[in-house]
């Protein structure tokens, strides 16, 4: 599933942080994977939702910012995923200002070669 056929079926915001798992490998992007898991909501008819898991699944990890402290809540208000200008892939779960774009002070943040989005 694509970027833009997740933001048609889900509502990506004020959702929930189930899981992040991180395997990083210095030396080469090619070993270093990320899998994050969101509950979202899920569009079922017209303004109509509900509740899901959705998997995403990065590989080829080129970035990873994390300054988190996990005891504080698993909860979300809004997210960025896009597909940059030179084809990687940004995830950013604590983006700074809310703004829907990257931003230098985005925090849990994921830049990866490859992206497969999925319901778990």
């Amino acid at each position: 599933m694509n970027i833009e056929a997740v933001g048609q079926q889900y509502a990506l915001n004020d959702g929930e942080i189930r899981a992040v798992e991180l395997s990083l490998r210095y030396g080469g992007s090619a070993a270093s994977n990320a899998s994050v898991q969101l509950r979202v909501r899920k569009l079922i008819s017209k303004n109509k939702y509900e509740s899901c898991l959705l998997t995403l699944e990065l590989s080829g990890v080129t970035k990873a910012l994390i300054d988190e402290d996990f005891t504080t809540g698993v909860y979300y208000s809004d997210i960025v995923l896009t597909e940059l200008s030179n084809g990687l892939f940004y995830l950013s779960l604590d983006p700074f200002g809310n703004s829907g774009k990257p931003h230098e002070k985005d925090n849990l943040v994921l830049v990866a070669q490859r992206l497969t989005i999925h319901e778990a």
